[in-house]
């Protein structure tokens, strides 16, 4: 007969956590900022070219500091970061056995993927010129990553949404979906560190895993973001990270140099010679990421504005404005704008407002209808329940 489990203390810190969900929004904002960019504002997505309404508003922009909100590479990084810091908590404290966690991680992220890649076959079926036309109007190629989308069939589109999502292949329906991979393996990775060795060993091999991860390089340095979340997250529940008036400046100025404006790529271009543009990329996106994630836990006039009503909505509904904004972006917005092209008047700011209306409308009944039902549902199942769990300290925040 199993012993009975205590529940952990409520946190006595919730403005913490609160903070993190409103740096989640931010971070699924900036990614749809940075796709919607690459597509409509040609010079910010892009580098300085000939095309573009306002051509010295959008260059003064990709100059400037402001290429942060521009620049998806450390926002991504900073969903791997948040997942660390949280999902070894809920290994940590969780009722559920390692099995039923990581069955209900996949569950997690694949049944909203699921529908999110039928919301893009709808999308594209109507629209199933957009890509091209959008290239022909500006010469980019970026949305034709989604070119050869439609060419599935039922069992194709089953494969492509339960397997291929974890094989690191592009899906063309929804790209952005590239990083279920990251999110499943490096989940799973944190919940066999936390279940299966002593906590008092666990930062050391946080440290061995990014080490790791630092050694191959390349797309696998997005998986050094989870032992980073956990020696943040171990850290900050010991105290050894609290808010001060200034110090979080620093970080804050690291994270938006390395991820704004990239001043420093010619001082990079031996390292990318030596280690790989990828890893080099991927490298400076981490430390980015790693700089705004601290600034958060340590600097409290980020906390409150994070924690805003404003902050806190978008956050909710995270994860649903990252799976539906590629899908709108490529079929009927492009479409949009590439009549607009045509005409010579790439960008029109009234489809930009529409497109961010629908965006989140969709994104807000996406989450209510699909998402927080799901939660609530994987929440409930435990198919076997852990031995024994110890509680921290009531004093501990979690």
């Amino acid at each position: 007969m199993s012993r009975p489990i205590s529940i952990p203390a409520a946190s006595d810190q919730p403005s913490r956590l609160e903070a993190l969900d409103g740096l989640r929004g931010l971070a699924a904002l900036c990614v749809v900022l940075g796709h919607t960019i690459a597509v409509a504002f040609p010079i910010l997505g892009w580098g300085p070219i000939p095309v573009g309404s306002f051509p010295g508003l959008q260059a003064a922009v990709w100059n400037s500091p402001l290429q942060i909100f521009c620049n998806g590479g450390p926002w991504v990084c900073v969903f791997f970061l948040l997942s660390g810091f949280v999902l070894s908590r809920a290994a940590e404290f969780s009722r559920a056995d390692l099995i039923t966690l990581s069955l209900r991680r996949y569950a997690r992220l694949t049944v909203p993927s699921f529908f999110a890649c039928l919301f893009a076959l709808a999308c594209l079926s109507l629209f199933p010129t957009s890509a091209a036309q959008i290239e022909r109007a500006t010469g980019h190629t970026f949305l034709a990553v989604t070119n050869g989308a439609l060419d599935t069939g039922l069992l194709q589109f089953l494969r492509t949404t339960l397997v291929e999502l974890y094989r690191g292949n592009v899906i063309k329906l929804d790209p952005p979906l590239w990083t279920m991979r990251v999110e499943l393996l490096g989940s799973i990775g944190t919940y066999l560190l936390v279940r299966m060795l002593p906590r008092r060993v666990q930062v050391a091999a946080a440290a061995l895993w990014l080490l790791l991860c630092l050694k191959i390089g390349g797309p696998t340095l997005f998986y050094a973001m989870f032992p980073i979340g956990l020696m943040f997250e171990r850290a900050w529940r010991a105290g050894h990270l609290r808010t001060h008036s200034w110090i979080w400046l620093v970080p804050l100025a690291i994270g938006v140099a390395l991820g704004g404006h990239p001043w420093f790529v010619p001082m990079l271009k031996p390292f990318a010679e030596r280690f790989g543009e990828a890893t080099v990329t991927n490298f400076v996106a981490s430390i980015s990421a790693t700089g705004l994630f601290l600034t958060v836990l340590i600097g409290a006039p980020v906390q409150r504005i994070l924690t805003s009503a404003p902050a806190q909505f978008v956050g909710r509904n995270s994860f649903a404005l990252y799976l539906l904004h590629f899908p709108l972006l490529a079929g009927p917005f492009a479409a949009a704008w590439a009549a607009e092209a045509a005409a010579g008047k790439i960008i029109a700011w009234s489809i930009a407002g529409a497109f961010f209306v629908t965006v989140f409308a969709g994104a807000a009944l996406f989450t209510r209808a699909i998402d927080a039902p799901l939660l609530a549902a994987l929440h409930r199942v435990v198919l076997f329940r852990r031995r024994s769990l110890v509680a921290p300290a009531a004093s501990q925040p979690l």
